[in-house]
């Protein structure tokens, strides 16, 4: 059986003879060349043929890849270098570390913002009520087995590390 060497087909197979991949390489320049120039003059041009001319050229760079897919080979996916396997143990341990310091720095951060708040207390109802001169931040970090209550507005309510709680609150405005 004989190859046709005008049917993108049969020389799929092949790689790009460097003629064909000069072509290839005119062409999608002057698509691009040709994109630059509609968009250079779309000022002056009607929104019509802006949009057709856009059209077209998006065809034609449909056009130029469905051609370039059919007649490059497709390429196998394969991994160059296999990573390493490590050890389950260390990265357990690794894993646990990362997580005892991002809490650490956590809690540094959070500690470090200067709100008014409730904070390590246990089984206790804490009240607090916002006046309209006194909106503000608030927050409630380290509280277990609490009933919070909350009235007025606020800007920002900041919750942190609560066990076992109930909190009622009213309108805050922020985040």
């Amino acid at each position: 059986m004989e190859e046709d060497p005008s049917n993108p087909k049969a020389i799929s197979d092949k790689t790009l003879d460097p003629v064909t991949q000069k072509k290839q390489a005119a062409v999608s320049i002057s698509i691009v060349e040709l994109e630059k120039l509609v968009a250079e003059n779309s000022y002056f041009l009607p929104s019509y043929e802006v949009r057709s001319s856009l059209k077209s050229i998006s065809k034609l760079k449909e056009t130029l890849e469905n051609l370039t897919s059919e007649l490059l080979p497709k390429k196998k996916f394969a991994f160059k270098n296999k990573a390493a396997k490590k050890d389950q143990t260390n990265v357990v341990e690794e894993a646990g570390i990362r997580a005892s310091d991002s809490g650490l720095a956590e809690r540094e951060i959070f500690q470090s913002r200067d709100t008014p708040r409730f904070r390590n207390q246990e089984g206790v109802v804490l009240v607090k009520h916002f006046g309209g001169s006194e909106e503000g931040d608030f927050s409630l970090s380290d509280l277990k087995s609490c009933e919070i209550r909350m009235t007025g507005n606020l800007r920002a309510l900041f919750i942190h590390r609560l066990c076992n709680f109930r909190v009622f609150v009213g309108p805050v405005l922020g985040s």
